[in-house]
């Protein structure tokens, strides 16, 4: 844990970068994000967590998935496939899974998906404030609680959380450093987000609007917008759920858990990227703009799932004084490059407005903030105070009596990580019990195929999810059943 925060710190303080060899900033990137995945996995992780792992109430939906795509049965005629998940976001999970089972192979997902989005981070705030703005950004990532949390989801939260920061960073390399190379690079990872999944258009869809205004890379739009469309009916499935279902599902969570449903137009005339049409596209902003919206907090007090709003609005606020205080430096074509990280913000600001501040939709937000804060704390200027807001910021992270922004700050809260969901499928696969549906069906085969081949339950990386072979109590609790507060 010491070796990688020193590991950190070194790159923050840029000795792995000589100023003669501009080609190592890429190594020091790459190292500080492997800096960061080493925290997670020790106790900076581990704090963050009541158990070793996280999982959610659609872990079997994560789980068939998984199955499936190891398989190669995911893209066959009638097989079920979950709703709202992406075949391409667990494609990395069910590769991983051949060799290492079902849930560590969505642990390696999820780990690859945590490096990507650190060094996604780095690159950033480099291509907007330099090389001191990155390595203060990868500081500020490394902060974030969602962040080291992110290598024990038992999901596919690495990809989803990973895409968006990627291809913000390539257009922000495009806006501020024109070229042809970047700005096709750009083009094409600008419809990564919406690939991985159907709420990612509120990443593509700035982001290409950026590049079409002021981005080289217009014309590759053209070749790449058609081909990601194709690559649609791939990624999602024919009984997808829409955007707008999906959307009105993370409105109010509390009406959906106690068992409302969307309105059937929004079954009938919903948009599915690659599966309707692109004149469409107006309705759906428009019926998005209309969804009803629960109250903001009042399901934290119920899920201890959720973050509390407190400490999540504090990071906003200070990412948001980051980038002012930042933005004035940029030179003109930079400032345009500094609006990728709207989107981000946007995205953190709903999830605290529709009470979903939950680590693993915070998680794919927190680069933006980080990134708006490393202008603040290390963006271009010759002279002035960039080193010594640099060093304020490590001495938040690194110094025993700067507690604020630490991995173990105590206004950190501890989230309870659902095992009981992972817990009853272990427990079916080991004791042989049927359960209920295709997708928990397909789940429990793949675990009982783990353990005829000798891969043991739950994972060896972060130790077995469950050992016994009973689930807790409460375990699958219906949805629509919200746990008494504490």
């Amino acid at each position: 844990m010491v070796l990688a925060w020193l590991l950190l710190a070194a790159v923050a303080r840029l000795r792995l970068v000589p100023r003669a060899r501009r080609g190592a900033w890429p190594l020091a990137v790459g190292l500080g994000a492997l800096a960061v995945v080493l925290a997670a996995l020790g106790p900076a992780g581990a704090a963050q967590l009541d158990q070793g792992v996280m999982t959610t109430a659609d872990f079997d939906e994560y789980c068939a998935g998984t199955a499936l795509l190891r398989e190669g049965r995911a893209w066959d005629e009638g097989v079920p496939w979950p709703g709202k998940r992406s075949r391409l976001a667990g494609a990395l999970a069910g590769l991983a899974a051949r060799p290492l089972g079902i849930v560590d192979g969505m642990l390696a997902s999820s780990l690859v998906g945590t490096l990507v989005l650190v060094a996604a981070a780095a690159a950033w705030a480099t291509a907007l404030g330099g090389r001191r703005a990155g390595a203060a950004a990868l500081v500020a990532v490394a902060a974030m609680g969602p962040t080291l949390v992110l290598p024990r989801m038992v999901s596919f939260s690495g990809p989803l959380a990973a895409a968006g920061p990627l291809a913000a960073a390539a257009v922000a390399a495009a806006l501020a450093r024109p070229g042809r190379g970047r700005g096709a690079l750009a083009a094409a990872l600008v419809w990564l987000p919406v690939l991985v999944d159907l709420r990612g258009i509120l990443w593509t869809a700035p982001l290409a609007v950026l590049i079409a205004l002021r981005g080289p890379g217009r014309g590759w739009l053209l070749v790449f917008g058609p081909l990601a469309w194709l690559l649609g009916p791939v990624a999602h499935a024919p009984d997808a759920l829409p955007l707008e279902v999906q959307a009105w599902q993370a409105a109010d969570v509390r009406a959906f858990d106690a068992g409302s449903r969307p309105p059937e137009a929004f079954m009938q005339q919903g948009f599915v990227w690659g599966r309707s049409r692109l004149v469409d596209l107006p309705g759906t902003a428009l019926r998005l703009l209309q969804l009803p919206r629960g109250e903001a907090g009042a399901r934290a007090a119920l899920d201890p799932h959720v973050l509390p709003g407190g400490p999540s609005w504090a990071w906003l606020l200070v990412a948001l004084g980051g980038g002012a205080a930042g933005l004035w430096r940029l030179p003109g074509r930079r400032r345009w490059a500094a609006l990728t990280v709207v989107p981000g913000i946007l995205l953190w600001w709903l999830a605290l407005r529709t009470d979903l501040a939950e680590p693993r939709l915070l998680v794919g937000a927190g680069p933006a903030l980080a990134v708006a804060l490393a202008l603040g704390l290390g963006g271009r200027r010759r002279g002035g105070a960039g080193g010594p807001l640099l060093l304020l910021g490590l001495a938040l992270v690194l110094l025993p009596w700067g507690r604020g922004l630490a991995w173990d700050a105590p206004w950190r809260p501890r989230v309870a990580a659902r095992e009981g969901h992972i817990g009853r499928l272990l427990a079916a696969a080991r004791g042989g019990r049927a359960e209920a549906g295709p997708l928990r069906q397909t789940c429990v085969a793949a675990l009982e195929d783990d353990a005829a081949a000798g891969i043991p339950a739950g994972s060896r990386w972060l130790g077995p999810v469950r050992r016994i072979g009973t689930p807790p109590p409460g375990a699958g609790r219906p949805r629509g059943q919200m746990p008494r507060p504490r």
